[in-house]
């Protein structure tokens, strides 16, 4: 029963999940917020290294040669994700603040970590997996501070940055335009014409 059991629940899945835990009831405050982003830093060059010096030169250069991963990936990460958060946001009973938070996370690409992570736990190809979500994260492009997209009707602006990473970010929802204020009135009221 214990193996079975065991099976189930991947240790990595039960320490994550604790994380998320003990996070939630006990969140970084202060400096501590600090130091516990270092340690978070310094976890990521660990895993980065454990996993790197396992692998070949060969294995890298093959794993950046695989193409139709990389395809799908991005394809995932950049087309089908975003979609399903417009549609999940665009749903009648989904509250706007889940809604927000929803379609936030699913304009981000994945956590390096994550990716190499769940692959090397399903026996995956690890090489691909650290070439694909590097290349997916160095595409994006980091947004400078007072950068924002409007989705769905929601505002998301970067308000401060943490070095090269996004520290804070601000949803608001963006209200309706007001008909003097749309583009077709502004064009008439300027003597443009209609556009």
């Amino acid at each position: 029963m214990m193996r079975a059991l065991r099976s189930v629940l991947e240790p990595f899945i039960l320490a994550l999940l604790g994380t998320v835990v003990l996070a939630s009831l006990l969140p970084a405050r202060g400096n501590f917020a600090v130091w516990a982003g270092y340690a978070a830093d310094a976890g990521i060059v660990l895993l980065f290294f454990l996993h790197g010096a396992k692998l070949s030169r060969e294995a890298i250069w093959a794993g950046a040669r695989n193409w139709r991963l990389h395809l799908a990936v991005f394809a995932v990460t950049f087309m089908l994700f975003p979609l399903l958060g417009l549609g999940f946001a665009a749903l009648p009973f989904v509250p706007e603040v889940l809604a927000a938070g929803l379609l936030f996370l699913t304009l981000l690409p994945s956590t390096v970590q994550s990716s190499i992570a769940f692959t090397a736990i399903a026996r995956g190809n690890v090489a691909a997996a650290v070439c694909s979500a590097s290349f997916s994260n160095l595409i994006g492009r980091l947004p400078k501070v007072g950068e924002h997209v409007d989705a769905a009707g929601w505002r998301f602006e970067v308000v401060d940055l943490d070095g090269n990473r996004i520290d804070k970010v601000l949803a608001a929802a963006v209200p309706a335009a007001e008909p003097a204020d749309t583009p077709a009135a502004l064009a008439l009221r300027a003597g443009a014409g209609p556009i």
